[in-house]
């Protein structure tokens, strides 16, 4: 059987638009799928991003717990996580409580030290960057520790 030459380019026309729309189907299937990928990867940074952000941003709560050293003197002042503190200053200890009343501030209350010296009630500027605590007073006395590993 033969066809006219009007027949075979029909047929290779309609061959011809059936490869494409498959190819163009194809094409947009990957299209779909690197838009669903690339959707994916800017989740999963979105979730990196904040768990790294939530791990920074630890409460000062948490942070302060531990031995801190001063830097350009003598004391030390150790936090327990039960709301206690313990200073060491040239021999002398004094116990006492803190509790943070606001984000960056804290309330220390000291034991006094019998006649020599009364309990000890300050508010504290309180400020915390890796291993580095900085007390502000009131009266604008700063203290600069480090944390004791």
């Amino acid at each position: 059987m033969r066809q006219n030459a009007c027949g075979e380019n029909f047929r290779a026309a309609h061959i011809i638009r059936q490869a494409t729309r498959a190819n163009y189907n194809q094409e947009l299937s990957m299209e779909g799928t690197e838009r669903h990928l690339g959707q994916l990867m800017c989740w999963l940074a979105i979730a990196c991003i904040m768990a790294s952000l939530a791990s920074c941003s630890s409460k000062p709560e948490d942070a302060i717990v531990g031995k801190w050293s001063e830097i350009d003197g003598t004391e030390t002042l150790e936090f327990f996580k039960d709301g206690t503190v313990s200073v060491v200053d040239k021999g002398t200890t004094r116990t006492g409580d803190y509790r943070f009343i606001e984000k960056d501030r804290m309330r220390l209350q000291l034991g006094g030290l019998g006649i020599l010296a009364g309990p000890i009630d300050v508010v504290a500027k309180v400020s915390i960057s890796k291993d580095e605590l900085t007390l502000t007073l009131a009266g604008g006395d700063v203290g600069k520790y480090r944390k004791v590993k």
